[in-house]
């Protein structure tokens, strides 16, 4: 499948700079539109991750702020799971660290669906009151 530009980096949590020097390296074939926009194949992408061995596609991959943000957790909380096996940081080919949002949710024990059931529960408490 063939991806916009801000379709990777919003999905695989690569930068625009990755991208471009991807292309420079020859390390990313770059497709491009009629009207010359710049398109990536997600096959490409993955497995310059390294994650073309994943089978079902279902996942994302946030940068070490990212999960602080949305899961609340410290900088040192990410470290301990990560000492302890929990938490596996990728790497980008330019080095830098992500983290699948799936392992993220496994380390912190979360199951999405239960969690959706509740937020649902909460908003209709508070429409009701």
């Amino acid at each position: 499948m063939l991806l916009r530009r801000n379709e990777v980096i919003r999905k695989y949590g690569v930068s625009n700079n990755s991208l471009l020097q991807w292309e420079k390296d020859d390390k990313l074939k770059t497709y491009r539109t009629p009207g010359g926009h710049r398109r990536y194949m997600e096959d490409e992408i993955k497995a310059l991750l390294g994650l073309d061995s994943m089978d079902d596609g279902s996942f994302i991959l946030l940068r070490k702020k990212q999960v602080v943000e949305k899961y609340r957790l410290t900088y040192e909380t990410i470290r301990r799971l990560q000492k302890e096996g929990k938490l596996n940081i990728h790497r980008t080919p330019g080095g830098h660290g992500r983290y699948l949002e799936s392992e993220v949710q496994a380390a912190l024990g979360i199951n999405m669906d239960e969690h959706y059931k509740r937020l649902e529960q909460i908003k209709k408490r508070i429409k009701d009151e």
